[in-house]
């Protein structure tokens, strides 16, 4: 299954003509989020991160990879991303974890996020 979407990745990529030759600076950011502490565990997540980065890597991307982030980890490797796309050419980003969706607005939850009711929603 994992291959099948990392295949299909690649078949995306191509698709839009951003592969290796078509733009010169390329950059990701893959954020896999499993270990929540009030919230159920993710099994795959990991594992669908890292297959996704390795099919971007495969195709020319500068990809940071991050796993299991807290609310510091997640702001600061937005930032990172956020500092590379600036003059890329094309820029990529890939959630697996948990997400919700409060008043019309969509949420990635990192791992330590604790929600008890809409005063806890940023």
């Amino acid at each position: 299954m994992r291959l099948a979407a990392a295949f299909a990745c690649v078949i995306f990529l191509s698709w839009l003509g951003i592969l290796p030759g078509h733009a010169e600076k390329r950059v990701a950011l893959v954020i896999g989020n499993s270990a929540y502490q009030s919230a159920p565990p993710l099994p795959n997540t990991k594992n669908d991160a890292a297959d996704m980065a390795d099919a971007l890597k495969a195709v020319g991307f500068d990809t940071i990879v991050a796993t299991d982030l807290d609310k510091r980890g997640m702001d600061d490797a937005f930032r990172r991303f956020a500092r590379l796309a600036r003059d890329a050419d094309a820029a990529l980003f890939y959630y697996a974890g948990h997400g919700m969706q409060f008043a019309g607005a969509n949420y990635l939850l990192p791992i330590d996020a604790k929600l008890q009711d809409e005063a806890d929603v940023p």
